[in-house]
């Protein structure tokens, strides 16, 4: 399948997007409209949110809300993955090597890495910077879900400890 989006005031650009479940996500985040082979699937400034979520339906996608935002999954849940994919920013301030990792549920772009869950992307970030300190490493999860947190609020282990000391 091609997938293009249509931003607002520009012209349509083919995405890189592995099915149409990703596809709508890249162009809800851009808030563009989605087409699908040539055919407009959704259009979130142009089209009644009713007519949206009756098209996604159509093509196989159940539209949700949760945390007042619009999610979407596969209607068959065999479709569905918990995998995660994250981007990984390196920069510099004030002298100091950090990092920035954006966290989706989805393929927001070609270069990002697969993931099966957060512990694994933890354990990932341990092994693989240890140069950079944990409290310059900033985790942004996007979605339904949304949260960010430093990484050394994470235990090498894989717990996640919370400021009164829990874990989750």
């Amino acid at each position: 399948m091609k997938y293009e989006i249509a931003p607002a005031y520009q012209g349509r650009k083919e995405i890189s997007a592995e099915d149409l479940l990703t596809a709508v996500h890249i162009s809800l985040n851009q808030e563009a409209d989605l087409f699908e082979d040539g055919k407009l699937i959704c259009s979130w400034l142009g089209l009644p949110m009713d007519q949206n979520i009756e098209n996604l339906h159509r093509k196989g996608i159940t539209t949700y809300v949760q945390s007042h935002q619009y999610s979407f999954k596969w209607t068959d849940e065999n479709k569905n993955s918990n995998k995660i994919f994250a981007m990984f920013l390196p920069h510099v301030w004030e002298g100091e090597d950090m990092l920035q990792v954006n966290v989706h549920h989805y393929r927001a772009s070609i270069n990002e890495r697969e993931f099966n869950n957060l512990d694994e992307l933890h354990q990932f970030l341990f092994r693989n910077y240890p140069d950079i300190m944990p409290s310059f490493i900033s985790v942004w999860v996007f979605g339904g879900e949304s949260k960010n947190y430093r990484l050394n609020s994470v235990s090498p282990e894989g717990a996640t400890v919370l400021a009164g000391g829990d874990s989750f």
